[in-house]
């Protein structure tokens, strides 16, 4: 008997015709042939989601399960769901202000149980919330010579640009990299379809590797890991709360539109997990999102084999707390926000990418004007990158980088070996169109070329 993982930070996968279990998926790839639903998914969504491998008959174990493995196949003999954990009632009716103070002490709680005296912690920092609590949880625990940060992304943007002040106010040691410099090559590509087990677009953890592997081997990395999930980023209120609708609401948020999200052939569908854990304290469309998304995606890009993270959202103690408080304090992530502003009033009074960049909150209308200027100079401004680009704009980066468009140009011809890729998927035509600035392909083109990576990376004997 096995028990899997929470939220499959650490991936494990099971052969079923060979009956054999790794935590690496290149360990049981090689030589197999390729899954034609999981390449139907890929296809229309940059990854797989679910339970199914790029690899026929190999399978990533859902999280949080009970799991017994034959030599015939694997089966959930039990679920431990987020439910047990959550009392729905213990905190109904507490004010937000109380609210904020409880979580607070109990995230400050959940870093100091898990922060190992004395050892080296390093947090990417980002302008967001998230990673930015978890600096100021960590000084209340330990001294600043004992974190170093990183930030990592074009000059410029906020993400790149707020990490280094955030630093500095504090008296961290920081690192920064410029990602405009980087090179990214095939081989580079192909190390990271290995470290991240080759499930999603390589193009966003690509630059992850070389940073991470420069901070050696033992840091322990602690990731904001889904923070703005837990606190309510995809919290919606649904017109309807079923399967009917949440899968294909999902499928086209999704889409990286390299087939339009319609003519995902029902088999492929079904694949998308709909049974999880979250069961009970999430509704079905947010269930569907972390199931898939955040399991099989976001994780992808965020978690290296063989390295060592902390993850303190996804501890069950705060988990407990943010879903087990009323809804309402969950919209617009209302209540996870202000538990920082109120813990942490001086850190947080620094600019945010959340206040475009500024160290006050702006009213809405003014930060819909800043990002719709920003937009028009992206259009207007020839070499102008968005201020709020995460790591570095491939939209700009295939139109004016003739070696690095040669690079995916090469890749996607590599792809349209996959498979019934080639009769489905026009790739020359859609890198013709975004070099010649008629529109932007560049989330299509850069799965597209993932593909040509992964398959023969993992797949190769």
């Amino acid at each position: 008997m096995l028990t899997t993982t929470h939220n499959r930070i650490e991936r494990e996968f099971f052969d079923v015709r060979e009956g054999k279990y790794s935590r690496r998926l290149a360990d049981q790839s090689r030589g197999k042939t390729i899954n034609s639903q999981a390449v139907e998914l890929f296809l229309h969504l940059g990854y797989v989601p679910g339970n199914l491998t790029l690899f026929e008959g190999v399978f990533c174990l859902p999280s949080r399960c009970d799991i017994s493995l034959g030599p015939h196949g694997w089966k959930i003999e039990k679920r431990h769901y987020y439910r047990d954990i959550v009392d729905p009632g213990r905190y109904r009716g507490r004010a937000a202000r109380e609210l904020a103070d409880i979580g607070g002490r109990l995230f400050l709680g959940v870093v100091e149980r898990l922060y190992q005296s004395g050892t080296q912690a390093v947090v990417p920092l980002s302008g967001g919330y998230d990673s930015r609590a978890i600096l100021a949880a960590l000084l209340e625990v330990t001294e600043a010579k004992n974190i170093q940060t990183y930030t990592y992304g074009t000059p410029h943007t906020l993400d790149y640009e707020i990490g280094p002040v955030i630093a500095r106010a504090v008296g961290v040691q920081h690192r920064r990299y410029d990602l405009t410099r980087f090179d990214v090559t095939e081989e580079k590509l192909r190390r990271t379809a290995e470290l991240t087990d080759g499930n999603t677009d390589l193009f966003q953890p690509v630059y992850l590797v070389d940073a991470v592997e420069s901070l050696g081997t033992d840091a322990t990395i602690w990731s904001g890991y889904t923070g703005d999930g837990v606190g309510g980023s995809h919290f919606r209120r649904h017109a309807r709360n079923d399967t009917a609708s949440a899968v294909p609401e999902f499928v086209a948020a999704e889409s990286v539109q390299l087939l339009p999200p319609e003519r995902l052939k029902e088999e492929a569908r079904d694949q998308i997990e709909t049974q999880s854990a979250y069961k009970g304290v999430l509704d079905i469309h947010e269930e569907v999102f972390f199931v898939n998304h955040v399991e099989r995606y976001t994780t992808s890009h965020l978690f290296l084999n063989n390295r060592s993270y902390c993850v303190p959202y996804m501890d069950d103690e705060f988990l407990a707390f943010m879903w087990g408080v009323e809804a309402r304090h969950r919209e617009h992530k209302r209540l996870f926000n202000r538990i920082w502003t109120t813990r942490y009033p001086r850190l947080f009074g620094l600019p945010l990418k959340a206040n475009c960049g500024f160290p006050i909150r702006l009213p809405l209308t003014a930060r819909k004007f800043y990002r719709l200027a920003d937009r028009l100079m992206v259009k207007i401004v020839p070499g102008h990158v968005s201020r709020f680009t995460n790591y570095v704009s491939y939209a700009k980066k295939l139109r004016e980088d003739e070696k690095f468009y040669q690079l995916v140009q090469h890749l996607i011809d590599s792809a349209r070996r996959v498979g019934d890729v080639e009769s489905r998927v026009d790739g020359v035509r859609l890198l013709q169109e975004h070099r010649e600035g008629r529109q932007d392909h560049s989330r299509a083109l850069t799965a597209l070329a993932s593909l040509g990576v992964i398959v023969p990376a993992l797949g190769e004997e």
